[in-house]
């Protein structure tokens, strides 16, 4: 929590470079659980109840917007993962939580069932990357992803 603190400290610090929404309400993040078959990391969870899901210095976080997981677009994080998992048979544990600038998915690692466990964030690239390959590890766990992405960005 002590990253995802310090990334929150700099959204406020700048907010000339952030657009962020108004975030979630628990109600909403639970159905977006229900839609997707999985349970977020609490990290996660926090950012989606504080800011549900916007962009600082050109970097987007994807996120939940509303209950319309079928008819909506970037950065509607539920309704990428669903398309993927349609389109491309994206992983049912990961979820699409940002991209690279080459085109790669930062995706989260929703496998772990405990509340306390974190998963880690890793690099998917959809045109490539398959069910089993191993993965990149970009960070430990979403705390850090966001804090690393808004240093390198601002």
């Amino acid at each position: 929590m002590k990253d995802l603190t310090e990334a929150f400290k700099l959204i406020q610090e700048n907010p000339d470079d952030a657009d962020f929404m108004n975030g979630c309400s628990d109600e909403l993040i639970n159905k977006a659980e229900q839609v997707l078959d999985i349970n977020f990391p609490q990290t996660y969870k926090v950012f989606l109840k504080k800011y549900g899901a916007g962009d600082i210095a050109g970097q987007e976080f994807y996120g939940v917007i509303d209950e319309d997981f079928e008819n909506s677009s970037i950065p509607d994080a539920i309704w990428l993962t669903l398309h993927d998992r349609e389109k491309y048979n994206f992983p049912k544990h990961l979820l699409i939580i940002s991209q690279t600038s080459d085109g790669y998915y930062y995706v989260l690692d929703c496998s772990k069932t405990k509340d306390e466990e974190e998963g880690a964030v890793y690099e998917w690239n959809p045109n490539i990357s398959k069910e089993n390959d191993t993965l990149v590890e970009v960070a430990k766990d979403y705390g850090e992803f966001i804090l690393n992405l808004i240093k390198s960005s601002l």
